[in-house]
């Protein structure tokens, strides 16, 4: 229903000598109806909302692509286009709909459906002032979120670094996060410089997971309860960052969340092996068996060293010749030791892979099919891919 009363009330202030008092009556009416109106709504769609009930305009709020996100207003509204072209100092009228963009960053876009509206100078100076006073609880949000992150990541490094348990109590207490119960960390990396810790957090509010976040190394750590659901944590980052393929290292559950320095390590292991991971891009430390013997620190030396001994030869002919016959041996092995098929994997003639097997026996010194000496090629054959990857990323 229109405000006509306050319109004329203001209309007739505005054009008369008690112009600014009429003004900041003006002001504070709109800031008690949007004060009203954010009890149930978004500050965005808040001021939509108000903007209708005090003008009687048909309004929507936009973002910067067009998507609606509240108002009254049917859908056709101006094209993404013609909204990039408008800003928050004066209305722009786009076949018959004034515009106006939000401050402080004209990510969104204010829309009356009122093609005569710059004819009406009352109506016009609502509409600016609903996008003011909006902009100023933007600021306002903004600043509290920036805020709200800055302790959350604070309280993510405290867990992480294993610092004074009372310290962490407190500050998850006044954050409102339960520490006591299971928690693991996760990292994810994307395989690629640029993954953010405020994209991460994008894709965990997509996901409907709430966990605390904080970049570490090359990658971003999140701290989760035992519910969160990795796989959609990943679905949602590949909306949030098109064209990338992020992948989480996993710990496994810890009992609480007070010191995660030892499920830190878990996943930072595990993160290792996305790069090879050939089905999941959940890799959690759990599944990766012996595995976890060589590296309980993170770091790879004594796997190095396994590798070296098991292959050593069959690695320093592959940089020699350009061969493949490490990969041979990986794909030999993990089928069993069948050549059914194997050789239009790896795309060679049978009697290529044939040739191939024999001299990686010679080289080797061992019988492949030897079931004594078939785990120990297998780990080291699948280790050699662990290993680029981690050097690669160190590099």
């Amino acid at each position: 229903m229109v405000e006509q009363e306050w319109l004329t009330h203001w209309a007739a202030g505005l054009h008369s000598e008690d112009g600014l008092s009429a003004m900041l009556d003006m002001m504070s009416v709109l800031a008690d109806r949007l004060s009203e109106s954010y009890e149930e709504h978004s500050s965005l769609e808040a001021a939509a909302l108000v903007l209708t009930e005090i003008t009687g305009w048909p309004a929507l709020m936009l973002d910067a692509k067009g998507k609606r996100i509240g108002g009254s207003a049917s859908s056709n509204h101006p094209h993404p286009e013609a909204l990039a072209m408008i800003d928050s100092t004066r209305p722009v009228d786009f076949d018959g709909w004034l515009c106006l963009s939000i401050p402080p960053n004209d990510h969104h876009v204010l829309c009356v459906d009122a093609p005569d509206g710059l004819q009406d100078d009352v109506r016009l100076m609502v509409m600016r002032e609903i996008v003011a006073l909006t902009g100023f609880e933007l600021r306002i949000e903004e600043a509290a979120l920036e805020e709200r992150l800055r302790l959350w990541g604070d309280l993510a490094d405290e867990i992480l670094c294993g610092a004074d348990r009372r310290r962490i109590a407190a500050h998850a207490k006044a954050l409102g996060h339960d520490l006591d119960v299971p928690h693991r960390v996760g990292l994810i990396a994307d395989g690629r410089i640029g993954l953010s810790a405020e994209q991460v957090r994008c894709a965990l509010r997509r996901a409907d997971v709430d966990a605390l976040v904080v970049p570490w190394d090359q990658n971003i750590a999140v701290v989760l309860d035992g519910s969160a659901d990795t796989d959609k944590i990943l679905e949602a980052l590949d909306h949030v960052v098109p064209g990338g393929r992020p992948w989480i290292g996993v710990s496994s559950l810890k009992p609480q969340g007070y010191d995660l320095t030892d499920a830190l390590a878990e996943a930072s292991v595990a993160v290792s092996f996305g790069r090879t991971a050939r089905e999941s891009r959940t890799v959690n430390y759990g599944d990766l068996g012996v595995f976890r013997l060589f590296s309980p620190d993170g770091r790879w030396e004594q796997l190095e060293d396994f590798v070296k001994e098991t292959l050593g030869p069959l690695l320093d002919y592959d940089r020699t010749h350009g061969s493949e016959f490490v990969q041979t041996l990986d794909a030999y092995l993990r089928r069993d030791g069948s050549l059914k098929h194997l050789a239009d994997d790896l795309m060679i003639h049978r009697s290529t892979l044939v040739y191939r097997l024999r001299r990686i026996g010679e080289l080797l010194n061992v019988d492949i099919d030897d079931s004594s000496r078939r785990l120990d090629l297998s780990l080291a054959a699948r280790a050699v891919e662990v290993l680029k990857v981690t050097s690669d990323e160190a590099a």
